[in-house]
Protein backbone atom coordinates (compact mmCIF):
# COMPACT_ATOMS: atom_id res chain seq x y z
CA UNK A 1 0.00 0.00 0.00
CA UNK A 2 1.63 3.56 -0.93
CA UNK A 3 1.76 6.61 0.57
CA UNK A 4 -0.57 9.44 -1.48
CA UNK A 5 -0.15 12.95 -0.90
CA UNK A 6 -3.08 14.39 -2.19
CA UNK A 7 -2.23 18.14 -3.36
CA UNK A 8 -2.14 19.34 -6.48
CA UNK A 9 -3.42 21.92 -8.77
CA UNK A 10 -6.18 20.35 -10.05
CA UNK A 11 -7.15 19.71 -6.54
CA UNK A 12 -6.82 23.45 -5.15
CA UNK A 13 -9.36 24.52 -7.79
CA UNK A 14 -12.37 25.14 -6.38
CA UNK A 15 -14.79 21.82 -7.43
CA UNK A 16 -18.06 22.57 -9.51
CA UNK A 17 -21.30 21.51 -7.57
CA UNK A 18 -22.43 18.33 -8.16
CA UNK A 19 -25.63 17.27 -10.69
CA UNK A 20 -27.72 15.13 -9.40
CA UNK A 21 -30.30 14.03 -12.08
CA UNK A 22 -33.99 13.51 -12.44
CA UNK A 23 -35.71 10.08 -10.47
CA UNK A 24 -35.31 7.01 -12.97
CA UNK A 25 -31.97 7.81 -14.13
CA UNK A 26 -28.39 6.79 -12.70
CA UNK A 27 -27.13 8.67 -9.97
CA UNK A 28 -23.93 10.11 -10.19
CA UNK A 29 -21.77 9.44 -7.65
CA UNK A 30 -18.02 10.11 -5.92
CA UNK A 31 -15.76 7.44 -4.68
CA UNK A 32 -15.12 6.47 -1.31
CA UNK A 33 -14.44 3.83 1.50
CA UNK A 34 -17.09 1.45 1.80
CA UNK A 35 -16.20 0.16 4.70
CA UNK A 36 -19.87 -1.91 5.76
CA UNK A 37 -21.96 -4.41 3.87
CA UNK A 38 -25.13 -3.25 2.55
CA UNK A 39 -28.59 -4.49 2.73
CA UNK A 40 -31.17 -3.09 0.18
CA UNK A 41 -34.39 -4.48 0.72
CA UNK A 42 -37.25 -2.48 -1.85
CA UNK A 43 -40.64 -4.04 -2.81
CA UNK A 44 -42.55 -3.48 -6.00
CA UNK A 45 -46.23 -3.64 -5.61
CA UNK A 46 -47.92 -5.39 -8.45
CA UNK A 47 -51.86 -5.43 -9.63
CA UNK A 48 -54.35 -7.36 -7.54
CA UNK A 49 -56.85 -7.17 -10.01
CA UNK A 50 -58.81 -10.59 -8.66
CA UNK A 51 -62.62 -9.99 -10.60
CA UNK A 52 -61.68 -11.97 -13.26
CA UNK A 53 -60.49 -14.53 -11.18
CA UNK A 54 -63.15 -13.89 -9.01
CA UNK A 55 -65.85 -14.24 -11.83
CA UNK A 56 -64.56 -17.50 -13.39
CA UNK A 57 -64.49 -19.16 -9.75
CA UNK A 58 -68.23 -18.27 -9.66
CA UNK A 59 -69.03 -19.42 -12.86
CA UNK A 60 -67.19 -22.55 -12.18
CA UNK A 61 -69.35 -22.80 -8.64
CA UNK A 62 -72.52 -22.27 -10.65
CA UNK A 63 -71.86 -24.82 -12.87
CA UNK A 64 -70.61 -27.63 -10.68
CA UNK A 65 -73.70 -27.28 -8.59
CA UNK A 66 -76.14 -28.15 -11.80
CA UNK A 67 -73.85 -30.66 -13.16
CA UNK A 68 -73.20 -32.23 -9.32
CA UNK A 69 -77.16 -32.11 -9.19
CA UNK A 70 -77.69 -33.35 -12.36
CA UNK A 71 -75.13 -36.51 -12.30
CA UNK A 72 -76.31 -37.60 -8.87
CA UNK A 73 -79.46 -38.07 -9.77
CA UNK A 74 -79.47 -39.76 -13.07
CA UNK A 75 -76.69 -41.82 -11.44
CA UNK A 76 -78.89 -42.96 -8.62
CA UNK A 77 -82.36 -43.39 -10.61
CA UNK A 78 -80.79 -45.35 -13.88
CA UNK A 79 -78.04 -47.18 -11.69
CA UNK A 80 -74.81 -45.93 -13.16
CA UNK A 81 -71.77 -46.62 -11.29
CA UNK A 82 -69.78 -44.30 -13.92
CA UNK A 83 -72.57 -41.35 -13.50
CA UNK A 84 -72.13 -41.70 -10.01
CA UNK A 85 -68.71 -41.72 -9.39
CA UNK A 86 -68.62 -38.23 -11.93
CA UNK A 87 -70.73 -36.73 -9.83
CA UNK A 88 -68.38 -37.24 -6.85
CA UNK A 89 -65.88 -35.55 -8.93
CA UNK A 90 -68.37 -32.65 -9.35
CA UNK A 91 -69.32 -32.77 -5.82
CA UNK A 92 -65.12 -32.10 -5.19
CA UNK A 93 -65.12 -29.37 -8.03
CA UNK A 94 -67.47 -27.67 -6.16
CA UNK A 95 -65.69 -27.40 -2.57
CA UNK A 96 -62.62 -27.14 -4.92
CA UNK A 97 -64.70 -23.52 -6.17
CA UNK A 98 -64.99 -22.40 -2.46
CA UNK A 99 -61.51 -23.18 -1.31
CA UNK A 100 -60.43 -21.81 -4.87
CA UNK A 101 -62.41 -18.66 -4.20
CA UNK A 102 -61.11 -17.97 -0.18
CA UNK A 103 -57.40 -18.45 -1.20
CA UNK A 104 -57.11 -16.58 -4.79
CA UNK A 105 -58.47 -13.56 -2.71
CA UNK A 106 -57.03 -13.61 0.61
CA UNK A 107 -53.55 -14.13 -1.02
CA UNK A 108 -53.74 -11.26 -2.45
CA UNK A 109 -54.12 -9.37 0.26
CA UNK A 110 -52.57 -6.07 1.43
CA UNK A 111 -49.36 -6.91 3.77
CA UNK A 112 -49.70 -5.15 7.57
CA UNK A 113 -47.49 -5.92 10.53
CA UNK A 114 -48.60 -8.99 11.35
CA UNK A 115 -47.48 -10.46 7.90
CA UNK A 116 -44.92 -8.55 6.41
CA UNK A 117 -44.30 -11.25 4.03
CA UNK A 118 -48.20 -10.76 2.50
CA UNK A 119 -50.60 -13.61 2.23
CA UNK A 120 -49.33 -15.58 -0.70
CA UNK A 121 -48.89 -19.01 1.03
CA UNK A 122 -52.80 -19.43 0.90
CA UNK A 123 -52.56 -20.01 -2.76
CA UNK A 124 -50.57 -23.25 -2.28
CA UNK A 125 -52.17 -24.61 0.30
CA UNK A 126 -55.20 -23.97 -1.35
CA UNK A 127 -53.83 -25.78 -4.24
CA UNK A 128 -52.99 -28.43 -1.89
CA UNK A 129 -56.31 -28.51 -0.06
CA UNK A 130 -57.89 -29.33 -3.86
CA UNK A 131 -55.79 -31.95 -4.56
CA UNK A 132 -56.28 -33.82 -1.42
CA UNK A 133 -59.67 -33.82 -1.95
CA UNK A 134 -59.58 -35.43 -5.21
CA UNK A 135 -57.86 -37.78 -4.02
CA UNK A 136 -60.56 -38.28 -1.16
CA UNK A 137 -62.79 -38.69 -4.47
CA UNK A 138 -61.06 -40.99 -6.40
CA UNK A 139 -60.18 -43.00 -3.82
CA UNK A 140 -64.03 -43.05 -2.96
CA UNK A 141 -64.80 -43.27 -6.55
CA UNK A 142 -62.80 -46.48 -6.91
CA UNK A 143 -63.91 -48.53 -3.48
CA UNK A 144 -67.50 -48.06 -4.96
CA UNK A 145 -66.71 -49.39 -8.62
CA UNK A 146 -65.09 -51.99 -7.72
CA UNK A 147 -67.63 -53.29 -4.88
CA UNK A 148 -70.01 -53.04 -7.78
CA UNK A 149 -67.69 -55.22 -10.03
CA UNK A 150 -67.44 -57.54 -7.49
CA UNK A 151 -70.84 -57.71 -7.05
CA UNK A 152 -71.65 -58.62 -10.68
CA UNK A 153 -69.25 -61.45 -10.46
CA UNK A 154 -70.23 -65.06 -10.13
CA UNK A 155 -67.91 -67.41 -7.51
CA UNK A 156 -68.97 -69.97 -10.66
CA UNK A 157 -66.23 -68.63 -13.12
CA UNK A 158 -67.57 -71.22 -15.32
CA UNK A 159 -70.62 -69.29 -15.81
CA UNK A 160 -68.86 -65.51 -15.32
CA UNK A 161 -70.45 -64.53 -18.75
CA UNK A 162 -74.29 -65.32 -17.10
CA UNK A 163 -73.66 -64.14 -13.74
CA UNK A 164 -72.21 -60.79 -15.05
CA UNK A 165 -75.45 -60.35 -17.42
CA UNK A 166 -77.63 -61.09 -14.58
CA UNK A 167 -76.28 -58.74 -12.66
CA UNK A 168 -76.51 -56.15 -15.17
CA UNK A 169 -79.75 -56.46 -15.22
CA UNK A 170 -80.68 -55.74 -12.07
CA UNK A 171 -78.37 -52.93 -11.66
CA UNK A 172 -78.98 -51.18 -14.87
CA UNK A 173 -82.14 -52.31 -15.55
CA UNK A 174 -84.11 -49.20 -15.83
CA UNK A 175 -80.93 -48.15 -18.43
CA UNK A 176 -81.20 -51.14 -20.47
CA UNK A 177 -85.17 -51.08 -21.15
CA UNK A 178 -85.45 -47.55 -22.17
CA UNK A 179 -83.67 -46.17 -24.72
CA UNK A 180 -85.03 -42.78 -23.83
CA UNK A 181 -83.26 -42.77 -19.95
CA UNK A 182 -80.41 -44.01 -21.94
CA UNK A 183 -80.02 -41.07 -23.87
CA UNK A 184 -81.16 -38.58 -22.04
CA UNK A 185 -77.61 -39.99 -19.56
CA UNK A 186 -75.75 -39.57 -22.45
CA UNK A 187 -77.11 -35.98 -23.68
CA UNK A 188 -75.69 -35.69 -19.76
CA UNK A 189 -72.60 -36.95 -20.10
CA UNK A 190 -71.89 -34.90 -23.21
CA UNK A 191 -72.60 -31.66 -21.60
CA UNK A 192 -71.03 -32.56 -19.00
CA UNK A 193 -67.72 -32.58 -21.40
CA UNK A 194 -68.46 -29.25 -22.87
CA UNK A 195 -69.10 -27.50 -19.98
CA UNK A 196 -66.26 -28.57 -18.38
CA UNK A 197 -63.27 -28.40 -21.10
CA UNK A 198 -64.59 -24.44 -21.58
CA UNK A 199 -64.23 -24.13 -17.92
CA UNK A 200 -60.81 -25.74 -18.06
CA UNK A 201 -59.51 -23.37 -20.69
CA UNK A 202 -61.07 -19.86 -19.67
CA UNK A 203 -59.63 -20.97 -16.12
CA UNK A 204 -56.24 -21.88 -16.64
CA UNK A 205 -56.04 -18.70 -19.46
CA UNK A 206 -56.95 -16.66 -15.87
CA UNK A 207 -54.28 -18.62 -13.93
CA UNK A 208 -51.91 -18.18 -15.90
CA UNK A 209 -52.14 -14.14 -16.71
CA UNK A 210 -52.85 -13.87 -12.64
CA UNK A 211 -50.09 -16.21 -12.33
CA UNK A 212 -52.11 -18.01 -9.54
CA UNK A 213 -51.40 -21.37 -8.76
CA UNK A 214 -54.56 -22.15 -6.89
CA UNK A 215 -57.04 -21.25 -10.36
CA UNK A 216 -54.74 -23.19 -12.82
CA UNK A 217 -54.96 -26.06 -10.02
CA UNK A 218 -58.43 -25.50 -10.36
CA UNK A 219 -58.57 -25.50 -13.92
CA UNK A 220 -56.87 -28.77 -14.16
CA UNK A 221 -59.94 -30.16 -11.31
CA UNK A 222 -62.08 -29.28 -14.31
CA UNK A 223 -59.92 -30.69 -17.31
CA UNK A 224 -60.14 -34.19 -14.83
CA UNK A 225 -63.84 -33.71 -14.56
CA UNK A 226 -63.69 -33.41 -18.47
CA UNK A 227 -61.60 -36.39 -18.65
CA UNK A 228 -64.06 -38.64 -16.34
CA UNK A 229 -67.06 -37.77 -18.20
CA UNK A 230 -65.72 -38.85 -20.61
CA UNK A 231 -64.67 -42.17 -19.66
CA UNK A 232 -68.68 -41.96 -17.54
CA UNK A 233 -69.67 -41.27 -20.91
CA UNK A 234 -67.98 -44.87 -22.70
CA UNK A 235 -69.72 -46.40 -19.49
CA UNK A 236 -73.24 -45.45 -19.71
CA UNK A 237 -72.62 -46.39 -23.34
CA UNK A 238 -71.79 -49.61 -22.79
CA UNK A 239 -74.17 -50.05 -20.62
CA UNK A 240 -77.02 -49.06 -22.80
CA UNK A 241 -75.37 -51.46 -25.46
CA UNK A 242 -75.58 -54.08 -23.28
CA UNK A 243 -71.76 -54.49 -21.81
CA UNK A 244 -72.75 -54.07 -18.25
CA UNK A 245 -69.12 -54.66 -16.95
CA UNK A 246 -67.65 -51.60 -18.82
CA UNK A 247 -70.16 -49.05 -16.30
CA UNK A 248 -68.25 -50.04 -12.90
CA UNK A 249 -64.46 -50.39 -14.91
CA UNK A 250 -65.64 -46.78 -16.39
CA UNK A 251 -65.62 -45.56 -12.75
CA UNK A 252 -62.55 -47.33 -12.04
CA UNK A 253 -61.04 -45.36 -15.13
CA UNK A 254 -62.74 -42.83 -13.61
CA UNK A 255 -60.76 -42.71 -10.14
CA UNK A 256 -57.69 -43.22 -11.51
CA UNK A 257 -58.11 -40.17 -13.57
CA UNK A 258 -58.53 -38.07 -10.12
CA UNK A 259 -55.77 -39.75 -8.06
CA UNK A 260 -53.44 -38.92 -10.74
CA UNK A 261 -54.88 -35.32 -10.65
CA UNK A 262 -54.40 -34.85 -7.25
CA UNK A 263 -51.22 -36.14 -7.41
CA UNK A 264 -49.70 -33.83 -10.14
CA UNK A 265 -51.20 -30.75 -8.27
CA UNK A 266 -50.25 -32.27 -4.64
CA UNK A 267 -46.46 -31.70 -6.05
CA UNK A 268 -45.94 -28.33 -7.22
CA UNK A 269 -47.87 -27.03 -3.63
CA UNK A 270 -45.46 -29.06 -1.62
CA UNK A 271 -42.64 -27.94 -3.59
CA UNK A 272 -43.80 -24.11 -3.46
CA UNK A 273 -44.47 -24.47 0.53
CA UNK A 274 -41.38 -26.14 1.25
CA UNK A 275 -39.82 -22.93 -0.82
CA UNK A 276 -38.52 -24.74 -3.93
CA UNK A 277 -35.96 -23.05 -5.85
CA UNK A 278 -37.59 -21.19 -9.22
CA UNK A 279 -35.42 -22.08 -11.63
CA UNK A 280 -36.60 -20.23 -14.46
CA UNK A 281 -36.53 -17.21 -12.51
CA UNK A 282 -32.53 -17.64 -11.50
CA UNK A 283 -32.10 -17.96 -15.13
CA UNK A 284 -33.77 -14.57 -16.22
CA UNK A 285 -32.00 -12.82 -13.11
CA UNK A 286 -28.37 -14.59 -13.56
CA UNK A 287 -28.58 -13.57 -17.60
CA UNK A 288 -29.87 -10.12 -16.44
CA UNK A 289 -27.31 -9.77 -14.08
CA UNK A 290 -24.06 -10.31 -16.55
CA UNK A 291 -25.72 -7.79 -18.70
CA UNK A 292 -25.63 -5.15 -15.87
CA UNK A 293 -22.17 -6.33 -14.78
CA UNK A 294 -20.72 -5.31 -18.33
CA UNK A 295 -22.58 -1.83 -18.13
CA UNK A 296 -21.13 -1.18 -14.48
CA UNK A 297 -17.60 -1.89 -13.86
CA UNK A 298 -18.15 -1.30 -10.29
CA UNK A 299 -19.63 -4.73 -10.47
CA UNK A 300 -17.62 -7.01 -9.71
CA UNK A 301 -19.27 -10.33 -9.61
CA UNK A 302 -22.33 -11.83 -8.75
CA UNK A 303 -23.58 -15.31 -6.78
CA UNK A 304 -25.85 -16.85 -4.16
CA UNK A 305 -28.94 -15.82 -6.59
CA UNK A 306 -32.39 -17.30 -4.74
CA UNK A 307 -35.72 -17.06 -6.13
CA UNK A 308 -38.73 -18.59 -4.07
CA UNK A 309 -42.54 -18.23 -5.07
CA UNK A 310 -44.97 -16.61 -2.56
CA UNK A 311 -48.54 -17.34 -3.78
CA UNK A 312 -48.76 -15.03 -7.11
CA UNK A 313 -45.56 -12.95 -6.31
CA UNK A 314 -41.70 -13.90 -6.81
CA UNK A 315 -39.31 -13.09 -4.24
CA UNK A 316 -35.60 -13.13 -5.02
CA UNK A 317 -32.71 -12.42 -3.20
CA UNK A 318 -28.64 -12.17 -4.19
CA UNK A 319 -25.21 -11.11 -3.34
CA UNK A 320 -23.43 -8.48 -5.38
CA UNK A 321 -20.13 -7.73 -5.42
CA UNK A 322 -18.42 -4.16 -6.13
CA UNK A 323 -14.95 -2.59 -5.83
CA UNK A 324 -14.27 -2.62 -2.09
CA UNK A 325 -13.70 1.60 -2.22
CA UNK A 326 -16.40 2.82 -3.57
CA UNK A 327 -18.53 5.22 -1.30
CA UNK A 328 -21.56 3.44 0.63
CA UNK A 329 -24.20 5.89 -1.36
CA UNK A 330 -22.63 4.60 -4.85
CA UNK A 331 -22.70 1.08 -3.76
CA UNK A 332 -26.88 1.62 -2.59
CA UNK A 333 -27.16 3.30 -5.72
CA UNK A 334 -25.93 0.39 -7.81
CA UNK A 335 -27.69 -2.60 -5.84
CA UNK A 336 -31.35 -0.12 -6.82
CA UNK A 337 -30.18 0.07 -10.35
CA UNK A 338 -30.00 -4.11 -10.23
CA UNK A 339 -32.85 -3.68 -8.03
CA UNK A 340 -35.19 -1.86 -10.85
CA UNK A 341 -33.76 -3.50 -13.61
CA UNK A 342 -35.11 -7.14 -12.38
CA UNK A 343 -38.65 -6.39 -11.23
CA UNK A 344 -39.21 -4.59 -14.45
CA UNK A 345 -37.94 -7.00 -16.81
CA UNK A 346 -38.40 -10.15 -14.69
CA UNK A 347 -41.76 -11.05 -14.54
CA UNK A 348 -43.66 -12.11 -11.41
CA UNK A 349 -41.10 -10.97 -9.09
CA UNK A 350 -42.39 -8.21 -6.21
CA UNK A 351 -39.68 -8.13 -4.05
CA UNK A 352 -35.65 -8.33 -4.39
CA UNK A 353 -32.93 -9.01 -1.20
CA UNK A 354 -29.83 -7.71 -2.53
CA UNK A 355 -26.46 -8.19 -0.19
CA UNK A 356 -23.73 -5.62 -1.20
CA UNK A 357 -20.21 -7.55 -0.79
CA UNK A 358 -16.78 -6.04 -1.42
CA UNK A 359 -14.31 -7.34 -4.31
CA UNK A 360 -11.42 -8.64 -1.49
CA UNK A 361 -13.52 -9.46 1.27
CA UNK A 362 -12.19 -13.00 2.27
CA UNK A 363 -14.63 -15.02 2.46
CA UNK A 364 -12.30 -17.92 3.49
CA UNK A 365 -12.16 -16.20 6.72
CA UNK A 366 -14.24 -16.60 10.04
CA UNK A 367 -16.09 -13.66 10.60
CA UNK A 368 -14.88 -11.89 13.58
CA UNK A 369 -17.34 -8.92 14.74
CA UNK A 370 -15.35 -6.02 16.84
CA UNK A 371 -15.26 -6.16 20.53
CA UNK A 372 -16.65 -1.92 20.12
CA UNK A 373 -18.73 -0.12 18.00
CA UNK A 374 -16.91 0.85 14.56
CA UNK A 375 -17.09 4.67 15.82
CA UNK A 376 -15.66 3.80 18.84
CA UNK A 377 -12.24 2.11 17.08
CA UNK A 378 -12.22 4.83 15.11
CA UNK A 379 -11.69 7.01 17.56
CA UNK A 380 -9.63 4.72 19.17
CA UNK A 381 -7.23 5.01 15.94
CA UNK A 382 -7.04 8.50 15.40
CA UNK A 383 -6.25 8.78 19.64
CA UNK A 384 -3.33 6.31 18.92
CA UNK A 385 -2.02 8.12 16.17
CA UNK A 386 -1.63 11.20 17.85
CA UNK A 387 -0.42 9.95 20.96
CA UNK A 388 2.64 9.03 18.94
CA UNK A 389 3.59 12.54 18.19
CA UNK A 390 4.96 15.61 19.95
CA UNK A 391 3.23 18.47 20.27
CA UNK A 392 3.51 21.34 17.03
CA UNK A 393 3.92 18.22 15.03
CA UNK A 394 0.09 16.38 13.88
CA UNK A 395 -2.19 18.59 15.04
CA UNK A 396 -5.12 16.34 13.99
CA UNK A 397 -6.45 13.76 11.77
CA UNK A 398 -8.90 15.40 10.08
CA UNK A 399 -11.27 12.19 8.63
CA UNK A 400 -10.29 8.62 8.61
CA UNK A 401 -11.98 5.79 6.70
CA UNK A 402 -11.70 2.06 7.90
CA UNK A 403 -12.15 -0.58 5.41
CA UNK A 404 -12.61 -3.99 6.73
CA UNK A 405 -10.39 -6.13 3.78
CA UNK A 406 -8.09 -9.55 3.80
CA UNK A 407 -8.99 -10.39 7.28
CA UNK A 408 -7.48 -7.22 8.77
CA UNK A 409 -8.01 -2.91 8.54
CA UNK A 410 -7.01 -0.93 5.32
CA UNK A 411 -7.32 3.00 6.54
CA UNK A 412 -7.28 5.90 4.97
CA UNK A 413 -6.22 8.99 6.58
CA UNK A 414 -6.34 12.74 6.13
CA UNK A 415 -3.70 14.63 8.51
CA UNK A 416 -3.51 18.43 9.51
CA UNK A 417 0.15 19.41 10.07
CA UNK A 418 0.46 21.47 13.08
CA UNK A 419 2.82 25.10 11.69
CA UNK A 420 2.22 23.88 8.68
CA UNK A 421 3.45 27.48 7.08
CA UNK A 422 6.87 26.64 8.86
CA UNK A 423 7.46 23.44 7.19
CA UNK A 424 9.08 22.62 3.84
CA UNK A 425 7.91 20.21 1.63
CA UNK A 426 10.32 16.87 2.35
CA UNK A 427 9.20 18.11 6.25
CA UNK A 428 5.81 17.70 5.63
CA UNK A 429 6.11 14.25 3.38
CA UNK A 430 7.85 12.99 6.39
CA UNK A 431 5.39 13.91 9.35
CA UNK A 432 3.29 11.34 6.28
CA UNK A 433 5.63 8.95 6.41
CA UNK A 434 5.60 8.42 10.17
CA UNK A 435 1.52 8.71 10.64
CA UNK A 436 1.62 5.86 8.17
CA UNK A 437 4.41 4.14 10.43
CA UNK A 438 2.56 4.78 13.54
CA UNK A 439 -0.94 3.57 12.58
CA UNK A 440 0.25 0.29 11.18
CA UNK A 441 1.57 -0.21 15.02
CA UNK A 442 -2.12 -0.10 15.39
CA UNK A 443 -3.62 -4.02 16.32
CA UNK A 444 -5.43 -5.34 13.25
CA UNK A 445 -4.36 -2.56 10.65
CA UNK A 446 -2.32 -4.49 7.47
CA UNK A 447 -1.98 -1.20 5.40
CA UNK A 448 -2.45 2.69 5.36
CA UNK A 449 -3.15 5.49 2.84
CA UNK A 450 -2.21 8.74 4.71
CA UNK A 451 -3.34 12.34 2.57
CA UNK A 452 -1.93 15.41 3.63
CA UNK A 453 -4.12 18.59 3.86
CA UNK A 454 -2.64 21.93 3.87
CA UNK A 455 -5.38 23.72 5.49
CA UNK A 456 -8.34 23.17 7.75
CA UNK A 457 -10.45 25.30 6.04
CA UNK A 458 -10.09 24.42 2.33
CA UNK A 459 -8.85 27.03 0.40
CA UNK A 460 -5.06 28.02 -0.73
CA UNK A 461 -2.05 28.56 2.00
CA UNK A 462 1.04 30.06 1.91
CA UNK A 463 2.45 26.43 2.61
CA UNK A 464 0.88 25.56 -0.68
CA UNK A 465 1.94 28.57 -2.94
CA UNK A 466 5.30 28.25 -1.61
CA UNK A 467 5.21 24.11 -2.16
CA UNK A 468 3.99 24.92 -5.45
CA UNK A 469 7.68 26.51 -6.19
CA UNK A 470 9.38 23.87 -5.34
CA UNK A 471 10.41 21.30 -8.04
CA UNK A 472 9.22 18.55 -6.78
CA UNK A 473 5.72 19.48 -6.37
CA UNK A 474 5.33 20.39 -10.28
CA UNK A 475 4.26 17.30 -11.12
CA UNK A 476 0.84 17.94 -8.99
CA UNK A 477 1.02 14.75 -6.58
CA UNK A 478 3.74 13.24 -4.80
CA UNK A 479 3.78 9.56 -4.33
CA UNK A 480 5.80 7.99 -1.40
CA UNK A 481 6.32 4.57 -0.85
Amino acid sequence: MTLMLSISRRALRQRPPLRIRPPGMHALGTQGPCSALLMVRVRRMGSTATDEGTRITLLGLASNVALTAGKGVGGIMWGSASLLADAVHSLSDLVGDFVTLFTYRNARAERNTTYPYGHGKLEPLGSLSISALLFGAGLGTGYHSIHLLQSMLSTDTSKLSLSIDAAASSETSHLLSDPATAAIALTLAVSSIAIKELLFHWTLHVGQKQNSSVLVANAWHHRADSASGFVALCGVAGAWAGVAWLDPVGGILVSGLIVQSAWKMAVPAIGELRDTADTQVISQVQKLLQEFQQQDLNITGFHSIRARKMGPETLVDLQLRVKPRISVSLAHQIAENARHAICTQVSDVSEVLIHVDVERHDHGAIPVATDIPTSALEEEIVAFALDGFPPGVLKRVSHLKVHFLNGGMELDAEIVLDQVNSLSFLEAVDVAKSVKQRLLLFPGVIAADVHLETTDHGGDCFATRRWRREERFMDSAAKIE
